[in-house]
């Protein structure tokens, strides 16, 4: 079995270099660039730059990065002291309905307290009238 496992093995790496396009580096072409340098060919020249920008601008990213981490840290905690005051504010609003809803009431009772003292007031006036009214007929009575 494991000798099947190893031909199997050795066929797919063959097959593998049969079907790249180029087997190895020592089969490329060398082309003459800049100043008798030779590199293999103009793509991997190409390529050579693109890394060398691309590691360029990493190692930009990677002195930038700290300062980063270090904003966002800051802004995390700022985040969270807000969220932490607003539900310090979120219970104060509360409290304060619920002090409203008290007042509210307390005017409507109050309100209606007062209605009836003003009832109260009016009748207490006209049954004042009346006797007042009856007091001076008895009066007029008495003197005539």
């Amino acid at each position: 079995m494991d000798q099947r496992r190893n031909e199997r093995r050795e066929r797919r790496k063959k097959r593998l270099k049969e079907s790249s396009s180029v087997s190895s580096v020592e089969e490329l072409p060398s082309v003459s660039l800049d100043g008798g340098r030779h590199q293999r060919c103009e793509s991997c020249h190409e390529t050579q730059v693109r890394l060398q920008e691309m590691n360029e601008k990493l190692d930009q990213l990677l002195t930038i990065m700290p300062a980063f981490q270090e904003d966002l840290k800051k802004l995390e905690k700022e985040s969270m002291e807000m969220t932490s005051g607003l539900k310090v504010l979120n219970t104060e609003v509360e409290e304060l309905r619920k002090e409203v809803a008290k007042l509210r009431q307390n005017a409507n009772d109050t309100q209606a307290r007062t209605y009836q003292l003003k009832k109260e007031t009016h009748s207490l006036k006209e049954r004042n009238i009346q006797l007042e009214a009856r007091s001076r007929r008895d009066n007029m009575k008495f003197l005539e």
